[in-house]
């Protein structure tokens, strides 16, 4: 699945959706004409999580303050940080579907650093 989504502003607007998953709304990231947009300019919407989420939110959308100028580049993309979600501690259980959403959250930061690097 592909991490990242252009629009073409029309001027009037105001919220672009994504389809592919984040953990969090810091995971999204969104330029305007090659350049990042304020978090300021803009809220992050997700979805509600499922009640054993193992690829986090399922797409959200973006929604500006104002809408963007006709002609705007818009790209909402996913950036992932290389650490991890979950804290293990020592001789306590492990939730398999805990274990699941913390791996695939490493396997889908890696994918996020090798496409920067493509």
């Amino acid at each position: 699945m592909n991490t990242r989504i252009a629009y073409t502003a029309n001027g009037e607007i105001q919220q672009f959706h994504f389809a592919f998953n984040v953990w969090r709304a810091g995971d999204v990231r969104v330029h305007k004409n090659g350049l990042s947009v304020p978090a300021s300019e803009y809220e992050i919407m997700l979805p509600e999580l499922p009640e054993n989420p193992t690829f986090g939110h399922s797409g959200g959308s973006v929604t500006f303050i104002e809408a963007p100028a006709k002609g705007d580049t818009i790209t909402i993309f996913r950036e992932l940080s290389a650490s991890r979600i979950v804290s293990y501690q020592p001789a306590a259980a492990i939730d398999p579907s805990v274990l699941n959403m913390d791996l695939n959250y490493m396997m889908e930061a890696l994918r996020d650093i090798a496409d920067k690097i493509s």
